[in-house]
């Protein structure tokens, strides 16, 4: 139930956790929507995996690959992610990336940085989600019809009768 989601903005984006909170859910939910206007700055993977180091946790497209694959496909979660605010600012235009290539060598998330990096970001964690690629808007025009799609797509994939169907007006 939509009513049941706190939204905070807190300066730093871990998409991680917000990822991971959904998937401990009961009933566990069928759709998870991540909307970001930033790359992950807070998950401290620059800290853990400096010299060699491993980090403890998850990146948050494994996370979204582990629900939208688990062992039982009745508990498949598709995760849909909506980029706000970084559709040109990285000088390529975020709906052109291709998953997964752009990750393979000389891909343009390769060593990818700033808002490029972020579309990046997203574009894997919504294609391992199970949801082939990520919307980005940069207005709040382009933002109600990136939610409308989602909304519609989620809506249709769904078998819970309390998802909430996109106001059209």
């Amino acid at each position: 139930d939509a009513r049941q989601v706190a939204v905070m903005g807190r300066g730093g984006t871990d998409m991680r956790v917000g990822i991971e909170a959904a998937a401990r859910l009961r009933p566990r939910p069928e759709v998870v929507i991540v909307l970001s206007d930033g790359e992950p700055n807070l998950d401290l993977r620059t800290f853990c995996e400096k010299d060699g180091g491993s980090c403890p946790f998850k990146k948050p497209h494994e996370i979204a690959h582990d629900l939208a694959n688990p062992a039982d496909p009745k508990n498949a979660v598709k995760v849909y992610t909506v980029g706000f605010g970084l559709t040109t600012a990285s000088g390529t235009d975020c709906r052109t990336l291709k998953m997964p290539t752009d990750f393979d060598d000389g891909g343009k998330c390769v060593n990818a940085t700033g808002a490029l990096a972020a579309c990046c970001t997203l574009s894997r964690i919504a294609y391992e989600g199970g949801t082939t690629s990520a919307y980005f808007a940069d207005d709040v025009t382009s933002l109600k019809a990136a939610l409308s799609d989602v909304l519609s797509q989620a809506a249709a994939s769904t078998t819970s009768p309390s998802m909430a169907a996109p106001d059209s007006r």
